[in-house]
């Protein structure tokens, strides 16, 4: 009995994931005919809400963009004023990287 429990849990889990995997959009699917283009973006962090999981991030050209960060994004280390690059698409930040500089001895 616990085998078989043991079994269907992991057929289920390794369904779900693939499922994930191969989705067009995690968040829905788009309608036919329009393509969600992922675009980047290099700034610093201007706001920051760890609890709602949003920030917004000024390019140095002045354009400021508002995100929301994805479940498998982490904001507890991000700080504002860090430089950062942001990858997203429809407002939801796909992964972020901090462009910090190690300290000299």
């Amino acid at each position: 009995m616990k085998r078989t429990a043991v079994a269907l849990l992991m057929l289920v889990s390794v369904a779900a994931l693939t499922s994930l995997r191969y989705s067009a959009n995690a968040f829905g699917d788009p309608s036919p005919g329009t393509t969600t283009k992922a675009e980047t973006i290099t700034g610093r962090v201007t706001s920051l809400d760890t609890k709602a999981m949003k920030f917004a991030v000024r390019s140095s050209d002045g354009k400021v963009v508002h995100l929301k960060a994805a479940d498998q994004v982490t904001l507890g280390q991000l700080r504002r004023g860090e430089r950062v690059i942001v990858t997203y698409a429809e407002g939801v930040a796909l992964t972020i990287q901090a462009t910090r500089s190690e300290k000299s001895p």
